[in-house]
């Protein structure tokens, strides 16, 4: 792997809410969009998110909740004013993969605009025959909208003896390379964030690729109980 300059960001809880976010007490009249389409105003849960620019747009997708007592997978935001006002668009991922418990958690989705018809979407769900194996999946579109499809055989990550792969972060480096970020633990409640670098079109990973810790919990350190949820700012 190429050395590039990284700084990572860990939190040990759920991100805070974006920026600008409206909240609960505004006004939930509906905006037209100028493609003519009604959307209501986001009034989700704002946890975990991933943000991705695509031109003058930004798109907005969370983990697992309920809107009006529907189990939404992916709750897919999109804001065109910076952030300022967000609107709702639906599931971007309707359906996990079938190795995935479908009614079980959808945490930290992380997005990507691999290109201008490639999008991927990460995601950690609980690895079907399981109580709570946690692993990494991931599901293709060809837009920001989705819906994003898991069809893959199964999870990309899912280390052996029940161990999580979680909180994917998908991450481009100045080469114009694809990394993937995660929460990748190791025995005796060891928690590290790695990466490993994307092959082509990001979803599998790259030939000969292996992951690469980047840190880790020290026992009787700060960092425990646990160290999640990691991103990279280049």
């Amino acid at each position: 792997m190429r050395r590039v300059a990284l700084t990572f960001l860990i939190t040990s809880a759920t991100l805070a809410t974006a920026a600008g976010c409206s909240s609960e007490d505004d006004d939930a009249s509906e905006v037209t969009l100028d493609s003519e389409l009604a959307l209501p105003l986001f009034h989700g849960r704002f946890g975990s998110p991933s943000i991705v620019r695509d031109g003058d747009t930004l798109h907005a997708y969370f983990a697992i909740q309920k809107f009006e007592g529907e189990t939404v997978h992916v709750a897919h935001a999109r804001s065109d004013d910076g952030g300022k006002q967000w609107l709702r668009i639906g599931d971007a991922l309707p359906r996990l993969n079938e190795r995935a418990v479908q009614s079980g958690s959808v945490w930290a989705p992380g997005a990507a605009r691999i290109d201008d018809d490639h999008w991927m979407l990460y995601y950690t769900a609980v690895r079907a025959g399981t109580e709570r194996h946690m692993c990494t999946f991931r599901a293709h579109a060809k837009g920001p909208r989705g819906p994003f499809v898991d069809d893959h055989a199964g999870p990309l990550v899912c280390p052996d003896g029940g161990l999580w792969a979680i909180d994917p972060y998908p991450v481009k480096d100045a080469h114009g390379d694809w990394h993937l970020l995660a929460r990748v633990d190791e025995p005796n409640g060891v928690n590290t964030i790695s990466i490993r670098k994307l092959g082509e079109l990001g979803q599998h990973f790259a030939p000969g690729s292996e992951w690469v810790r980047l840190t880790r919990i020290t026992k009787g350190g700060w960092e425990e109980p646990v160290m999640e949820n990691a991103s990279i700012v280049r």
